[in-house]
C-alpha cells in the first residue's frame, strides 16, 4: 500500500483520533436520546380524546 497514491478526495474524509472520539460521543448521545424517547412514549398512558363542544349561535 506504500506504492499506492491516495486521491485527495479520499484523503479528505480521513478522521483524526480526536474527531473519531467526537463522532462516537455524538452518536452515543443520539442513541441514548432515541432509546429514552422510545421508552418514554411506550410507558406513557394513553389519554382519551374528548372533542370540544361546538357552541350554538343564533344566526338570526
Amino acid at each position: 500500500m506504500a506504492g499506492k497514491r491516495i486521491s485527495p478526495l479520499k484523503a479528505g474524509f480521513w478522521l483524526t483520533e480526536q474527531e473519531k472520539v467526537y463522532l462516537l460521543v455524538v452518536c452515543a448521545v443520539l442513541l441514548i436520546g432515541f432509546v429514552a424517547r422510545y421508552f418514554h412514549l411506550k410507558n406513557k398512558a394513553p389519554t382519551v380524546y374528548t372533542p370540544a363542544v361546538a357552541e350554538e349561535t343564533d344566526h338570526g
